[in-house]
């Protein structure tokens, strides 16, 4: 991986602990991989909004 990939990985790290740690998001794993991979994942969001009431 070259020196830009590697910072980021970094950079990517600290906004997910930015994200989990300060604002209360839950991360769900890279899912790079996943044939279904979406920017929403319809079902998570709707979960979600039921609990919000």
């Amino acid at each position: 991986m070259s020196n830009v990939g590697q910072i980021e990985k970094k950079t990517q790290a600290r906004v997910v602990k930015l994200f989990c740690e300060s604002l209360g998001y839950e991360y769900l794993g890279n899912w790079i991989k996943r044939t279904t991979n979406r920017n929403i994942e319809s079902e998570l969001l709707r979960v979600f909004l039921r609990k919000q009431g």
